[in-house]
């Protein structure tokens, strides 16, 4: 069968019939050798210089495509990786570096600020100092001269007031005078006294306080004892006690 292994004996005689070590069969169009392509390792390792130089040109020609479009991105994954903080790191440590990085940026706008300040202050003054002439101090012909002014000191002439044509009339905002009378909403009838009840609750609350305050001390003059009768107390207590006790046992010893 085609598709099993041919026996043994089968096998060696076949491999006795081809040989061992033959040399490659020949092709129509000459050796095989000659015509054979070479294998890829064998390739690179013979043109590995030009392999080399295409390969920095075409690195080369990418890395310049690439160059224009990823400036930004570079740009803004500095920036974003400068202001994020960073492992392992302090929030202190964060805000101190943040602010040693933001500081030069700080100080040229500040002076950028200053000078623009400053610029715009001397265009300010040229301007009015373009602008403002020089007075002469020559008096104008025809103009009346100017007399001296006396030594002694002279009281200035009071003007007339001017007459208040609507003195007579009222103001517009006039007001009255709350001295006056007013019969307006006035009340009827005044309201009513309360003097005799305050004085029968007064009286009432007092003499219940008296009542009280006598009560308190007849139970405590009645409740304090000298110590000659606490000691009579406690001895007929104790007495009584043991009375009771000895009827006890009485009881229980006629009850057995």
């Amino acid at each position: 069968m085609p598709h099993k292994r041919a026996k043994r004996s089968i096998r060696e005689e076949q491999r006795v019939q081809k040989g061992a070590d033959l040399a490659p069969r020949l092709r129509a169009d000459g050796d095989a050798l000659s015509s054979e392509p070479l294998p890829k390792s064998f390739a690179r390792a013979i043109n590995a210089a030009q392999v080399r130089a295409d390969y920095r040109s075409k690195r080369k020609l990418q890395e310049e495509d690439a160059q224009a479009g990823d400036d930004k991105k570079t740009k803004r994954r500095k920036l974003e990786t400068a202001t994020q903080i960073r492992p392992g790191e302090t929030l202190a440590h964060f805000n101190k570096r943040i602010e040693a990085d933001m500081r030069p940026l700080v100080r040229s706008a500040v002076q950028t600020s200053l000078a623009a300040i400053r610029a715009l202050k001397k265009d300010t003054s040229v301007s009015a100092s373009k602008s403002a002439k020089p007075s002469d101090s020559r008096p104008l012909e025809g103009s009346a001269p100017v007399a001296p002014a006396s030594k002694g000191k002279s009281k200035p002439t009071a003007e007339p007031e001017p007459e208040d044509k609507h003195a007579s009339r009222p103001k517009e905002f006039a007001r009255t005078s709350t001295s006056a009378p007013r019969r307006l909403n006035d009340i009827a009838t005044a309201p009513p006294d309360l003097s005799s009840l305050t004085r029968r609750v007064q009286s009432k609350s007092k003499s219940n306080a008296a009542a009280q305050g006598k009560e308190a001390k007849n139970t405590g003059k009645a409740s304090v004892l000298s110590p000659a009768q606490q000691l009579q107390m406690a001895a007929a207590r104790e007495e009584a006690i043991s009375r009771y006790r000895e009827l006890r046992a009485a009881r229980h010893s006629g009850g057995d």
